[in-house]
């Protein structure tokens, strides 16, 4: 499932297992996780609110190693292209200008190539592009025959209806402002329904 400089199944699985939406874990930089805590900080996310969710336990190794990866991105930088950093939210850089180029605001999904800021002009190094993962999800969904049903947003979905957590504490590990759209991805009254035909096929054969 992986394409060149795209681990895709790490995203895939960041995406599941943590109810993202599809920039979301693209957009993470290396000090948006919380190591200790096995947490992700999901920063600027719909609303412009920062969230914290659980990190799941299969997904710490390989995070360790695409962080690896992407330190090492960073060194090529800092060396051969000291002048490149990244792009930084708001007025970061005028704040602080060398925060661009330091590791922790380093993408943990660089892109392969430098591309040039449609807003400064400058050279800067990206993360990957949302395009990167939809491809490589539809391409996967494809080979299994799901391309018409799997998507990003379903994986996201998924996460919802197959979690264990109360509606309100699901509505903040999405990112919903409100519960009525997290109730959206239950269906507790449909899933607790019984079938009057299994009653009646019991009945029969007793």
């Amino acid at each position: 499932m992986d394409r060149p400089n795209t681990p895709s199944r790490l995203l895939v699985d960041l995406l599941y297992g943590c109810g993202l939406r599809v920039k979301e874990p693209l957009e993470l930089r290396i000090q948006d996780i919380l190591w200790e805590e096995n947490h992700l900080v999901i920063r600027a996310a719909k609303g412009f609110k920062d969230r914290r969710v659980p990190l799941p336990k299969c997904c710490i190794e390989p995070l360790r190693a695409q962080v690896t990866q992407a330190s090492k991105v960073w060194e090529l930088d800092r060396q051969k292209h000291p002048e490149v950093g990244v792009t930084l939210p708001n007025s970061l850089e005028r704040k602080y200008p060398t925060a661009a180029f330091s590791r922790q605001w380093f993408w943990v999904f660089p892109a392969a190539e430098h591309c040039r800021s449609p807003y400064t002009g400058k050279h800067v190094r990206y993360h990957l592009l949302h395009d990167a993962l939809q491809r490589a999800v539809r391409e996967a969904a494809t080979r299994i025959g799901l391309q018409d049903f799997l998507t990003p947003h379903v994986l996201r979905h998924a996460f919802a209806t197959h979690s264990r957590e109360s509606i309100e504490a699901l509505r903040q590990l999405m990112g919903h402002v409100s519960i009525e759209t997290t109730s959206g991805y239950r269906h507790a009254v449909v899933d607790k329904a019984t079938n009057p035909l299994d009653d009646l096929v019991g009945t029969c054969s007793a």
